[in-house]
């Protein structure tokens, strides 16, 4: 009932989701994947390559980066949850499944969040401002040597 206690609550702004339709950041952990599913998944994969296409085009090189905490989200979100008289499976194994479908053969890196507490707050999962900060260092360590030298 997690589900229905955040839209009870508006916890995690749940009554902007759309379920019905997958408009929802919720829909990337619903298990089986749907067609709708993966036609957005195709789609966010054409985009992934227009972008690289354009980056090296212009001398560059393309990254995606997720954090870690998406996988520890994963896992809070596995099972089976109510919501408004229905019911919606999700899993870690989706999620994952989806997120490598993304971007498989893109440079794709996962970086993880070590500070501690990472929440933007108790119904708020996005990083904090520190975790945010720790995420970028990190970010740019693993980025310095995509960028050449200019001299």
């Amino acid at each position: 009932d997690d589900w229905q206690n955040w839209w009870d609550t508006n916890a995690r702004s749940m009554r902007s989701e759309n379920l019905e339709t997958e408009k929802t950041h919720l829909g990337i952990y619903l298990t089986p994947r749907s067609e709708r599913m993966l036609y957005g998944l195709d789609l966010t994969r054409k985009l992934h390559q227009e972008m690289e296409n354009f980056t090296q085009s212009q001398g560059g090189q393309f990254a995606i980066f997720v954090t870690d905490v998406s996988a520890k989200e994963a896992k809070q979100m596995e099972g089976v949850h109510s919501l408004n008289g229905k019911y919606y499976r999700t899993s870690a194994a989706q999620y994952h499944d989806n997120l490598d479908y993304i971007n498989k053969g893109f440079n794709f890196m996962t970086i993880p969040v070590t500070t501690e507490p990472w929440m933007a707050g108790p119904e708020n999962p996005h990083l904090n401002e520190h975790a945010n900060d720790q995420v970028m260092k990190d970010l740019s360590i693993k980025l310095e040597p995509l960028i050449p030298l200019v001299r």
